[in-house]
């Protein structure tokens, strides 16, 4: 099967059935141990990121206080 058929076939497919396939490929990606190049200047700003939260951790937001605060909204 051609990338655009598969392309084709998969926007046909549930929302939630897309997600997964999105899932399992990048997973299958992962597991190849392949990472992508970062940007200097992206790399950069998460060191600098990284170094205030070492210095502030009770800066630290949680992963379920950030969904929730988006959850919140209307």
């Amino acid at each position: 099967m051609d990338l655009a058929t598969a392309i084709r076939e998969t926007v046909e497919l549930p929302v939630e059935e897309q997600l997964e396939l999105i899932a399992q490929v990048w997973d299958r990606i992962a597991d190849t141990g392949w990472s992508p190049d970062v940007d200097p200047d992206l790399r950069a700003k998460l060191d600098e990121r990284a170094k205030e939260l070492d210095e502030n951790p009770a800066r630290a937001v949680s992963w379920e206080d950030i969904v929730r605060s988006v959850a919140d909204r209307p």
